[in-house]
């Protein structure tokens, strides 16, 4: 039986964006991947680490549908509360430095809502290895996205020598999922409103 995705549908998944954000990637052991992945299909959610309550409550406290509200409302205010957000980041990352255990390095990606890809010098990658990400979606932002990925393939080197490692997600959260379609969408509205000169 063929099924046919909605346009909306195709167009969420495979809309994608070249980027520039901080991110983190350790390679998973495949029998720890498939720990994680039966206990994903289990819970819907990640087995639980050192530092998840504090990460739990990172994640609470955000407030990114209220501030997109606002933003359009009250852009003045909204901007004001994200630099805020931006400063108790920068507190909390001093006082719980386990938050993120490898630091995050600001990296190309280019990002989709059914997976990515980032450059890397000598990755030391083949395809069909796992990785455990954590990338935030903006160089100030509160909350750090993790998911694990399956390396689909690496391309040749660029001209500045990094290989784009191409990546699907497997698995990721369906909250962390839709904070990347959503910031591709934001990245996209923004280069067409600079090509417009608006």
């Amino acid at each position: 039986m063929v099924v046919f995705l909605s346009t909306d549908v195709q167009r969420r998944a495979y809309a994608r964006i070249d980027d520039f954000l901080p991110l983190s990637w350790r390679v998973v052991d495949p029998d720890e991947h498939e720990q994680v992945a039966v206990f994903f299909e289990k819970n819907r959610c990640f087995p639980p680490k050192p530092g998840d309550d504090v990460r739990r409550l990172l994640t609470t406290l955000t407030a990114s549908h209220e501030l997109a509200q606002l933003r359009q409302r009250q852009p003045d205010l909204a901007h004001v509360l994200e630099q805020v957000d931006a400063k108790i980041n920068l507190v909390l990352r001093l006082l719980h430095p386990t938050l993120v255990e490898h630091s995050l390095v600001p990296t190309r990606v280019t990002l989709s809502g059914s997976g990515m890809a980032f450059w890397a010098k000598d990755p030391s990658l083949t395809a069909g290895d796992f990785l455990e990400i954590h990338l935030t979606l903006a160089v100030d932002a509160l909350v750090t996205v993790g998911f694990f990925v399956r390396v689909l393939r690496l391309e040749p080197a660029d001209e500045t020598g990094e290989i784009p490692v191409v990546c699907q997600f497997e698995p990721i959260l369906d909250d962390h999922r839709e904070q990347i379609i959503q910031h591709v969408f934001k990245r996209q509205a923004n280069m067409l409103r600079v090509q417009r000169g608006l």
